[in-house]
Order: structure tokens, then C-alpha cells, then sequence
């Protein structure tokens, strides 16, 4: 049986039900937010409730012959397209088998795909899904994964209903992550921008996958402060993938951002809370705001060219040229 949703996604998850109960639950959705949130816990959570046989049963009954297979991952209406490898796309030709079996009816004719990440699609797949976004087959739901910056075909975004998500406030993701049995919850939960999902996998992951120094959120946020080089901090980041590093400094970024606006708002890298606050007086607005898009412009894609190391640095460097040095005196 898959897990309920999340307990930050009670709104979008009445929502669905309420609209899938009145019979007007869109057939192609497309949940979007930022990494760690919760997105694909949710998706399995909705299949497995829209595939399950009982009626009433929240998310999914466990027992049904549907939820027993979709347990097994043998559900022969049950389909996750993903890409081969990580950092790879999707191709055509698998598009083109997904909407075969869509078009296909084995149990109570109610047919589900999961599509993570959607905005891996080649320009080709994107093409070949709209077909069936324009005409889907009767009971069947596509739902698309993706972050709200993501390189999706406006034809294919237009199509579906967005479902957006958000990082859940800091103490309800710790009070999670506690039930989860994650110690220092605190220190993971920074570590991960505020993304209990990661902030999970971190503190999990084999001790040999990321160093002691390795953490995104701490290097980025030494650089902004001068007591760390670029060179240095690149150097630190070398085992952590590209993605995560952007993904943790855009929160950084929209901290400050936040910050700036508001000087007592919550944010939700709380153990930098008073660096930051530091820090905002440094920079200028449209500072902040150019090195957010050029964040989100560093966002690896489908077989992306880029080099990590040299991308992290490049960054690193930018990064460090937002912040205005102190002005000295001049009888300094």
C-alpha cells in the first residue's frame, strides 16, 4: 500500500478529492514545487486512490486485489515513465508505449500514469503526449512532476491543471522528520533548505556520499559572508550533485529576498537566520534578483553539457560579487 499524503498537503489533497468526487477531477495534473516537498509521495498517493476498488477507503483500502498489485508493482493500469538513468531524458518512443496502454483497460477502468520529472521530456515526447492531454481516454489520469521553473513545453502546461506545492513551515517538518526517527532534524532540515523529504534522504544516505563539509546551504552562505573562498567551497561541493547544490541556494537567495522585504519574516533556513539577517543589509534588491535567475538558469536539464565543478565555481564566484565589501575609512 502507498503511504497517505503528506501532512502539509491536506489542501491540495481535499481539493482532488472533492473534484474527483463531483466527477470533475482533470485528467492531466501537473504538481509542481520545489524538490524535497513531498510531490511524488503525493502522486503515488493519488493513484493508488483512484486505483483502489473500495469506495471510501483514504488514500487506498491496502487489501483490494488493485492496491495488492499496485503494492507489487504489477498493476497492469499502473504506469511511471522515468528517465532510463538520471540526467537522461524521455523519449519518444516511450511517450508512444505510455499512451498505448492508456488506451488499454484491465481492472475497474481507471488507468493512471506517473510521469517524474515531466520537463525531462524531449521536445518530440512532449509532442507525442499532447494527443492524448487533448483527447484522454475515458478513467484515464496523467500526472506530471515538475518544479515550477522547469523547462516544460507550454502546450503540454497548458493542458493540465497545476497542483502547486510548497516547502511546509519549520515546524511541522521537523515535528516529521522526529516521527521519522531523524536525529539533529535541525541540522538536516538547513542542510536541505527546508526540504523534509531531502532533509530525510540526507541524513540516511551512506556516510561516504556526502563529506562532513559538504553542505550546500553552509558553503554558499560562508561565501555571501567572506569566510570562505569560491575555490575553497567549490572544493567542499565536489561529491554533491549540481542539482542539489542550485536547488539548496535558490532558498538561500529567496531568504534574503524574503528578508529584505520583510526583516522579521520567517525563513526557513533557521539556523543561518542570523547571518542572514547580516547579510540583507549588503545587498541590493536587484542584485538578489539576478543571481536568482541566473540560479534558476543553472537548473541542469536532460543531458545537460554543463560541468559541475566548473558550474558550482562559476557560481560560487558570481555569488560572492553580490555582496558590497564594508567601506573603509580613509584614515584606514
Amino acid at each position: 500500500m502507498r503511504g497517505p499524503p503528506l501532512p502539509w498537503q491536506d489542501l491540495q489533497w481535499q481539493r482532488l478529492r472533492d473534484a474527483h468526487e463531483k466527477g470533475r477531477l482533470a485528467h492531466g495534473l501537473l504538481l509542481t514545487g520545489p524538490h524535497g516537498c513531498g510531490r511524488r509521495r503525493f502522486a503515488d498517493a493519488l493513484a493508488a486512490n483512484l486505483l483502489c476498488n473500495a469506495l471510501d477507503a483514504e488514500p487506498a483500502c491496502g487489501n483490494c486485489r488493485a492496491c495488492l498489485q499496485l503494492a507489487a508493482g504489477t498493476h497492469p493500469d499502473h504506469v511511471q515513465l522515468a528517465p532510463a538513468e538520471s540526467g537522461k531524458s524521455i523519449g519518444v518512443e516511450a511517450v508512444r508505449d505510455l499512451v498505448e496502454r492508456m488506451h488499454l483497460t484491465a481492472g475497474n477502468g481507471t488507468k493512471v500514469a506517473v510521469i517524474t520529472p515531466a520537463d525531462s521530456l524531449t521536445t518530440s515526447a512532449a509532442n507525442s503526449l499532447l494527443k492524448i492531454l487533448e483527447e484522454p481516454p475515458q478513467g484515464a489520469y496523467l500526472i506530471l512532476i515538475s518544479t515550477p521553473n522547469a523547462r516544460l513545453p507550454a502546450t503540454v502546461r497548458s493542458r493540465c491543471q497545476r497542483i502547486a506545492f510548497t516547502l511546509p513551515a519549520r515546524a511541522k517538518a521537523l515535528a516529521w522528520l522526529a516521527e521519522r526517527g531523524v536525529d539533529n532534524g535541525e541540522t538536516w532540515l538547513s542542510r536541505a533548505g527546508g526540504a523534509p523529504l531531502l532533509a530525510e534522504e540526507l541524513a540516511h544516505a551512506d556516510s561516504g556520499r556526502h563529506s562532513a563539509q559538504a553542505d550546500p546551504v553552509g558553503e554558499l552562505v560562508a561565501v555571501l559572508a567572506r569566510r570562505r573562498s569560491p575555490a575553497g567551497a567549490a572544493a567542499a561541493l565536489l561529491a554533491v550533485p549540481l542539482d542539489e547544490v542550485v536547488r539548496a541556494w535558490i532558498l538561500v537567495i529567496e531568504d534574503l529576498i524574503r528578508l529584505r522585504q520583510v526583516p522579521d519574516a520567517a525563513v526557513r533556513l533557521g539556523s543561518h537566520h542570523d547571518t542572514l539577517i547580516s547579510l540583507v543589509r549588503q545587498v541590493d534588491a536587484r542584485a538578489l534578483f539576478d543571481y536568482l535567475d541566473q540560479l534558476y538558469r543553472s537548473v541542469p536539464g536532460p543531458s545537460s553539457p554543463l560541468k559541475p565543478a566548473l558550474q558550482i565555481q562559476a557560481l560560487l564566484v558570481a555569488a560572492s560579487q553580490i555582496v558590497a565589501h564594508p567601506t573603509k575609512s580613509r584614515g584606514a
